[in-house]
């Protein structure tokens, strides 16, 4: 379909900044205009819409995001992935170990770091997750607690609900070692409770 724009689309100045090429983006991101229509040549006077169904995808593209996404895998192709690779399988093993040496720690999913990802998922025994995330976050220490997206296996496992840390290339032996630390202050807080 072709729509006569003249009226009603003013000429405006690029504010793009200098160092994006507008164009580029456009391209990675896709061109909308504000009705919410995907053209295919947004030339004043005439406008020429995307065939269907790509000419009703409204809303702005997330240029912001496209860039970032750039600027990170090139962040990553800079560092080398087999570097980020053995950076993830030495912390997590080192977790691995520490979370393995507590008595009162069950961790889920294989033992040998080579076998995951940097996501450890495990339990303070007697806990509940969300009470030892509440005291791990306490002590400045990140993790998730719940289901995390896999109920039929907690199901299975007949456990409510499962601690996880996620470790990557931007953490370090000191923070493992802030989790174990956290792991016991959560134990200390827990055992005066049932005592």
């Amino acid at each position: 379909m072709v729509h006569d724009v003249r009226s009603s689309v003013p000429p405006s100045p690029s504010v793009a900044p200098a160092a994006f090429d507008v164009a580029a983006v456009a391209s990675v991101a896709g061109f909308r205009d504000s009705s919410g229509n995907v053209p295919l040549d947004a030339c004043v006077p005439v406008r020429t819409d995307a065939p269907l169904p790509e000419k009703f995808d409204a809303g702005t593209p997330s240029v912001a995001d496209s860039i970032a996404f750039a600027v990170a895998c090139d962040y990553l192709d800079a560092l080398g992935m087999e570097k980020v690779r053995g950076h993830e399988v030495e912390l997590t093993s080192y977790a691995l170990d520490q979370l393995y040496s507590l008595p009162d720690v069950t961790v889920y999913g294989p033992r040998d770091a080579r076998d995951r990802t940097g996501v450890v998922s495990f339990n303070l025994n007697g806990v509940h997750p969300h009470d030892a995330g509440t005291i791990l976050d306490e002590f400045g220490v990140a993790v998730r607690a719940g289901h995390h997206c896999c109920q039929p296996l907690h199901r299975s496992l007949d456990i409510a609900a499962t601690l996880r840390a996620s470790f990557y290339i931007y953490n370090t032996r000191d923070e493992v070692d802030a989790l174990v630390d956290a792991l016991a202050a959560a134990r200390r807080v827990y055992q005066r409770k049932s005592a």
